[in-house]
């Protein structure tokens, strides 16, 4: 055993008892000094044993309740600390399971202006959100061609499916064309499945003053398509009011 592991008791009983017995001896000294009978050691010895056991109690006390109130401290920093740790486990969980998932993102449909020469236009799946979003499959229903009016166009024709294994975080890209012939207005209303749930975008198109102006909402299957659209866009031009724009 080291020599400074040998003083450690004695440094220790030291620290504990040097104030206790330093205040007996002065109360003994005290007592003693304004006692007719003068210093007597049997005396002496009672007054200074039972101060030192009493002011031993007392600082016995205030070390006891410092100790306590150092382990509250260091168990509310501990509780803090685990609970930080807990957090960033479960932000953590939450984004690896995002990663496979998709999380919250979702993806939309965007149809661009006609070819002035052949009225075709391209579609454009565009990613949106923090993850990527898997096993995407699109189904895009073109309403003008399923008016009841119009019955020699088969139901089915009017419909065109995509699939998209994968889209990253800020990409886009190109699931196909369309052809817009001599139409002035166009709507398609679009359902998406992936991992990470179903929703329906509803786009609506209409030529206006030799421009085509679009508007947009995407809300969760199942959601009335006018309440909490996970994502709206009307172009400024769009000639019917954001109130007066169908969406159904």
């Amino acid at each position: 055993m080291s020599k400074s592991s040998k003083l450690t008791i004695p440094i220790q009983i030291f620290k504990e008892f040097w104030l206790p017995f330093t205040a007996a001896a002065l109360w003994s000294f005290y007592s003693m000094y304004n006692s007719a009978d003068g210093f007597r050691t049997k005396d002496v010895l009672s007054s200074f044993g039972a101060s030192f056991f009493f002011f031993s109690w007392m600082t016995g006390q205030f070390f006891r309740v410092r100790k306590q109130v150092a382990v509250e401290r260091s168990f509310g920093s501990l509780e803090a600390r685990v609970e930080g740790m807990v957090s960033k486990i479960e932000t953590e969980t939450d984004r690896m399971i995002s990663n496979v998932t998709g999380g919250k993102s979702f993806a939309y449909v965007i149809v661009g202006a006609p070819n002035r020469i052949n009225n075709i236009s391209d579609i454009i799946l565009v990613h949106a959100g923090d993850y990527p979003i898997q096993e995407v499959t699109i189904s895009m229903a073109d309403l003008d061609m399923i008016d009841p009016s119009n019955p020699n166009i088969a139901f089915e024709a009017a419909y065109r499916s995509f699939h998209v294994s994968m889209l990253l975080p800020g990409r886009a890209a190109q699931i196909g064309k369309i052809d817009f012939g001599n139409a002035t207005s166009r709507k398609f209303n679009i359902f998406f499945a992936a991992r990470n749930g179903a929703f329906v975008q509803m786009l609506r198109m209409v030529r206006h003053n030799g421009e085509w102006e679009t508007a947009t909402r995407v809300v969760p299957q199942g959601i009335k398509h006018d309440q909490d659209p996970m994502f709206e866009n009307i172009t400024p031009n769009y000639p019917v009011a954001r109130d007066n724009i169908v969406f159904s």
